[in-house]
């Protein structure tokens, strides 16, 4: 579905952000609406837009057993968040200062999402879960709340994974022009057209500029703006012939993963060259029944494998009527239970629950109320979410009026555009208005329509204390500016951060800014290699035509190695960008300084060592050595079969190698 587009995606502009933790019924998510931070309830997912520079990712510790979040959603519907920023700063070496640089810009705080995971927006539920993971392969599954879905997903009727990867094409109803958007795991990038007789594919609206499509007569792919390069199957098709699946994802930094599909198109294996595969079993025609995740270079891997005996593996158990995912049992065979209704999960019991943690009731498509553990009950209200996701509907600007109700009997109201914010109100009536836009086809906004999507153009502080107004200018959409406006009558003056970017490169260079300058007009300045990489961070000197700390980054390309059908190791089939070394410095003195070292001053090398070429360590970093003034510390790692460190050996061992 179209609302899903997302424009903030991939590298520096990715959405994503990791929340883990727990909170009380009560409790509250927080986070930063720019790199947002979060905390969830059982694996609860909360939904990120990154209307500025960069997402950060934010880890605590989960709650839960393995239940956690890192899903990609319509950058839409945003988080519930507290607005809180980074410094404009780096870090400093060779004995350098940074000046006081300004206070961050940071957008009014965005809450759509209960504390317990359902959406205001459309009533959802957010849910997910990592089954397995080993090296910088995972498995995630996520709940999809709803009567109807887009696809028939592998673990029953309303649950999906990152794996759900497909492109849909749609003929208009006069035959002449195509619609496609391109859905990957919880999100959604589009909208794009083709016209019938052609092979040029162009974006329909903002958010699709964020990235680009080619259609070679069989095959379509997408680039999102990290660089990462999705193919499409030519044959395999999803659950109508309109949908093509996966067939290879090529990760910018070399990585690549490949999709292998039995004769009815199920998802067998996920071969990723980092030197680790997920293999499926199937139950019935298309749920996984296991899931097993193998270490390639202990373990030969293909599409006939199966995980029979697999030492890291996990399964699925579903019901019938109403259909669904009845149980799932982890790697440890703790085993979490599922009830269902059509719309979605009625109710959950982590492993050694007697009762529901978690219950629901529904209202058509939506959760109305979830009631925890303790007794205590939200309660949601909005418009029907078939509705809010229908591409077509709202197209006159109908607003979504939704609202929750806590435990406590208080009482949150928020206004939507379709799933995007323009409205926020909490118990004591505080509360912001925001614009987003970047979803809304060109047609209808430059015919006067309201617009929504992942771009937050401008949005008041709470208690009238000033306007927050960013431009998005730069290739692809980057953020170009941002803009505090003072509260009228303070006295105050407006703060301005701009974002400066190259003019030429690949796109993960040009995705990601070279110059960022503060409100103060410090400016800190960054190249990039083709990859996206950072090569150098320069932060502003301390006082005008002073020596400016460095950080140069150095890249090195390393292959894992896996297992043949022989059992013998060879190397895997791509290279992968590994960090080499890391040197903090200071520049020679200077009004515009080259971003090298000077060599009479301190300089400070970090140097990552990996395992021995043509080994099962090749890609892992076995020790890290820290060199100074002739002085170096050298910490050292091990590693078991899955990749996971058990050991630290620290500098004050004096090891001149790594075992």
């Amino acid at each position: 579905m179209q609302e899903a587009n997302k424009a903030c995606f991939g590298g520096g502009m990715n959405a994503r952000a990791r929340l883990y933790g727990s909170v009380a019924s009560k409790g509250a998510f927080w986070g930063l609406l720019r790199g947002t931070r979060g905390l969830s309830y059982l694996g609860v997912t909360a939904i990120i837009s990154c209307p500025s520079a960069y997402a950060q990712q934010a880890t605590t510790e989960s709650a839960v057993g393995s239940n956690s979040t890192d899903l990609d959603q319509d950058g839409g519907i945003t988080t519930n968040a507290v607005g809180g920023g980074g410094d404009d700063g780096g870090d400093s070496g060779g004995g350098t200062t940074t000046p006081t640089v300004a206070a961050d810009i940071v957008p009014p705080p965005v809450y759509t999402t209960t504390p317990t995971g359902v959406s205001l927006a459309d009533g959802s539920f957010l849910y997910s879960n990592i089954d397995l993971s080993m090296g910088g392969l995972e498995l995630q599954r996520f709940h999809r709340t709803g009567l109807t879905q887009p696809n028939d997903p592998m673990f029953g009727k309303n649950f999906s994974s990152n794996f759900d990867i497909y492109a849909e094409a749609k003929l208009n109803s006069n035959g002449t022009v195509y619609y496609i958007n391109f859905h990957i795991g919880n999100s959604s990038f589009g909208r794009y057209s083709r016209a019938a007789t052609s092979s040029a594919v162009s974006p329909t609206s903002m958010s699709a500029e964020a990235g680009s499509a080619t259609w070679n007569g069989s095959q379509y792919t997408f680039t999102n703006t990290a660089g990462d390069v999705y193919t499409f199957s030519s044959t395999v098709t999803g659950s109508v012939a309109t949908q093509k699946k996966i067939q290879q994802i090529d990760f910018v930094d070399g990585r690549r993963q490949t999709f292998s599909y039995d004769s009815t198109g199920f998802l067998k294996l996920v071969d990723d060259t980092s030197g680790f595969a997920i293999v499926f079993d199937k139950v019935n025609t298309n749920d996984v029944s296991n899931a097993c995740i193998f270490n390639r270079s202990a373990t030969y891997v293909s599409a006939a494998s199966t995980c029979t005996g697999a030492a890291m593996k996990v399964s699925y158990a579903y019901a019938t009527s109403p259909a669904g995912l009845a149980s799932f049992t982890d790697v440890m065979g703790n085993a979490t239970t599922y009830e269902n209704a059509n719309a979605g999960i009625t109710c959950i019991k982590p492993p050694g629950y007697a009762s529901c943690k978690m219950s629901f009731t529904y209202s058509g498509d939506r959760v109305l109320n979830q009631t925890l553990l303790d007794g205590g009950t939200w309660s949601t209200t909005g418009m029907n979410s078939a509705f809010v996701k229908n591409d077509e509907f709202y197209i006159d600007g109908t607003p979504n009026e939704a609202g929750s109700t806590d435990p406590a009997g208080n009482q949150t109201s928020a206004v939507f555009v379709k799933t995007s914010l323009s409205g926020y109100s909490d118990p004591l009536g505080r509360g912001s208005t925001y614009v987003y836009v970047g979803n809304r086809p060109y047609l209808q906004v430059n015919n006067g329509l309201p617009d929504h999507g992942a771009y937050l153009k401008s949005a008041t502080y709470p208690g009238n204390s000033g306007q927050y107004l960013a431009e998005y200018l730069g290739p692809y959409n980057a953020i170009s500016k941002e803009t505090r406006v003072a509260k009228s009558g303070s006295g105050l003056p407006d703060l301005v951060k701009l974002y400066g970017y190259p003019s030429s490169g690949t796109i993960a260079q040009r995705t990601k800014p070279i110059s960022i300058t503060d409100a103060k007009g410090f400016q800190t300045n960054y190249t990039y290699a083709s990859f996206g990489g950072i090569l150098s961070e320069m932060p502003p000197a301390a006082v005008s035509g002073a020596a400016r700390p460095l950080k140069l980054t150095t890249w090195t390309q390393r292959y894992a190695s896996v297992k043949n059908s022989a059992g013998s190791l060879v190397q895997a089939a791509t290279p992968i960008w590994v960090k080499a070394t890391e040197t903090q410095c200071q520049t020679v003195a200077g009004t515009s300084p080259a971003a090298s070292c000077d060599a009479t001053a301190t300089q400070t090398v970090t140097t990552y060592e990996y395992g021995t070429t043509g080994t099962n360590e090749a890609l892992l970093v076995k020790g890290i050595a820290v060199s100074s003034g002739g002085v170096t510390l050298r910490t050292c790692y091990r590693y078991d079969q899955y990749a996971r460190k058990i050991s630290e050996t620290k500098p004050n061992a004096n090891l001149a190698t790594c075992p």
